[in-house]
């Protein structure tokens, strides 16, 4: 006869992870978003070279490899329907091992957790596509190769004397040895030829706290970046129909002035928040300005710097132009600087 005494029921519970374990398990989650993601070339760039055929550059990950690189397919002046195309390096393979060999910035680390890329290696590039010239970042630096149509390249590396991770480079559209990026919160430009580099604005100044240091240039807000996917801060002006390239010493344009119209970003009202550094055994901590939900945002204006190129060849007589009210005076509804640009004459 059996007992109508109640039974305890044990419900198996899962036995608690340690912090080895956690890691372990979010690195292979990781692993295979980051096969996931690379599956799909990315960021394609249409290109006509001077023989007439049209090459594809795009993003991805080779079938023997596992870091994002560089590649590239050439379209056939006659192509079936349905017809796949093969794909080539561009860059040599061993560069990049040579170019990961440094440890990845601070910088370069929260513009990829923006961007959710569950990848590293090659992660953005510019291509002019008159010259053929590509500039991409790399280890915090920046390197540059032209594709004349036969490869793979090997880049050499800009020479540059800012100090600090070179985040966005872009290319002069009218001048393809010129290249602007941002290091330390800055806009700096470099001539590629000769290394002649020159900081553009001085918003930052770089000091050790972070709360007497609100003012950016040429870097998007936490918001633009993490809810509206814009991570351009600067936009030189583009060529007119009546601008011939530019190269070397040659001046450009009616007035031979470059310009780069720019975000300044003032996070004064955005709190500070303090973690445990990720990158560090020490018990150090690292500062973030972080705008939570019902707390205030930054405020965004913009600005316009240009400069001449001189003889030598020497960027000179650099100067800044505001706007006569700040976008706030003048929208004081606006909230969000969403998109920028320049109109297509650039007037």
């Amino acid at each position: 006869m059996e007992s109508n005494e109640a039974r305890e029921v044990q419900i198996p519970v899962s036995k608690k992870k340690s912090w080895s374990e956690l890691k372990n398990v979010v690195c292979e989650l990781r692993r295979q978003l980051s096969g996931l993601s690379t599956m799909v070339p990315g960021s394609l760039t249409f290109r006509t070279l001077p023989d007439g055929r049209t090459r594809i550059y795009f993003l991805s990950t080779p079938a023997n490899g596992w870091e994002t690189t560089l590649l590239c397919a050439d379209v056939p002046p006659v192509a079936s329907h349905g017809h796949r195309l093969a794909w080539t390096p561009v860059i040599e393979a061993n560069f990049q091992s040579l170019s990961g060999a440094g440890r990845f910035s601070r910088e370069e680390q929260l513009l990829w957790e923006r961007k959710r890329l569950a990848t590293w290696g090659i992660t953005s590039y510019e291509l002019h596509r008159e010259s053929g010239k590509l500039v991409f970042p790399a280890a915090s630096s920046l390197f540059q190769c032209l594709d004349t149509g036969f490869g793979p390249l090997f880049p050499a590396e800009l020479r540059m004397n800012s100090c600090g991770a070179k985040l966005n480079p872009q290319i002069c559209p009218s001048n393809p040895d010129l290249v602007a990026y941002v290091c330390d919160c800055d806009i700096w430009v470099s001539h590629t030829l000769t290394g002649c580099s020159v900081r553009l604005t001085f918003a930052h100044k770089g000091g050790r706290n972070m709360a007497d240091d609100p003012l950016s240039a040429g870097l998007p807000s936490y918001v633009m970046q993490e809810e509206f996917s814009r991570y351009q801060g600067y936009w030189w002006q583009p060529r007119t129909p009546g601008d011939t390239l530019a190269s070397g010493m040659s001046d450009y344009g009616p007035d031979g002035v470059y310009r780069i119209l720019y975000e300044e970003v003032d996070e004064s009202d955005v709190k500070i928040f303090c973690f445990p550094s990720s990158n560090s055994n020490l018990g150090e901590i690292e500062e973030f300005r972080f705008p939570r939900a019902g707390t205030p945002n930054s405020q965004s204006n913009l600005k316009l710097v240009q400069f001449i190129l001189r003889e030598g060849p020497q960027i000179v007589d650099v100067s800044t132009l505001e706007l006569q009210y700040p976008l706030s005076v003048m929208f004081p509804w606006m909230e969000y600087l969403v998109r920028v640009g320049w109109t297509p004459n650039a007037d």
